[in-house]
């Protein structure tokens, strides 16, 4: 996530990498929290230290990555696979449901328009809400990403088209790629790829970035 990481300090701020210890102590000095497709589900304490962190105004960035699953693909026909789900079990969700939010184990696809491949979903401003995260994005592009469910108090900010499909369901239509809950300062993205080189200058991506830099650092006030 170096795009990421260079965006935040172009605002004065820096990563601060969390391993074990006191999550509650360490989350004082800082603006925001970020985790990305932990392996591990969170703990009781540290999911207290994180909802009390958001409560005193912190931000919070959660990235799920289901290409970890496999994908088999039928050699005379292109257009046929099967998706396999190595477990059902996203420990992200142990974090993600106290907001609201749940990503769905699943991967989206679309063989009508994508960026090269069916797994590089585009995404355009008819998916976008009104959201400052999206402000001036016009093209997007995710490579390899979860769907989203947006409880109560959660809001869509990112969702794919008609032609997009989810492998859980073989369904299309209303897939959430992007959404915001804990009254807007916890952030769930379902595609850890864009924010990596080369797919982080690929369309609006790096905007979408900058974006995501000025959300995390702009943290509200905290008692």
């Amino acid at each position: 996530i170096s795009y990421l990481d260079g965006r935040l300090a172009a605002r004065g701020f820096e990563l601060l990498h969390y391993t074990e210890g006191d999550l509650a102590r360490q989350l004082r000095p800082v603006n925001a929290f970020i985790t990305i497709t932990p392996l591990n589900d969170f703990t009781s304490e540290e999911i207290q230290a994180i909802t009390r962190f958001v409560a005193r105004g912190g931000r919070v960035l959660m990235v799920g990555d289901p290409t970890r699953y496999e994908i088999i693909f039928d050699e005379e026909d292109p257009f046929a696979f099967e998706f396999e789900l190595d477990t059902n079990q996203i420990p992200l969700n142990s974090l993600a449901n106290e907001f609201s939010l749940i990503y769905n184990g699943d991967y989206l696809y679309n063989t009508i328009e994508n960026e090269g491949n069916f797994r590089n979903i585009i995404l355009k401003p008819e998916g976008f809400a009104e959201d400052p995260l999206v402000d001036g994005l016009e093209q997007l592009a995710v490579y390899g990403t979860h769907s989203i469910q947006t409880g109560p108090g959660a809001k869509a900010i990112i969702s794919a088209d008609e032609n997009t499909w989810s492998s859980a369901t073989d369904r299309p239509g209303e897939l959430v790629l992007a959404a915001t809950g804990g009254n807007g300062r916890v952030l769930a993205l379902g595609d850890v790829n864009f924010l990596a080189d080369p797919y982080s200058t690929v369309y609006d991506n790096s905007h979408f970035i900058a974006n995501i830099a000025d959300f995390l650092t702009e943290a509200d006030e905290r008692a």
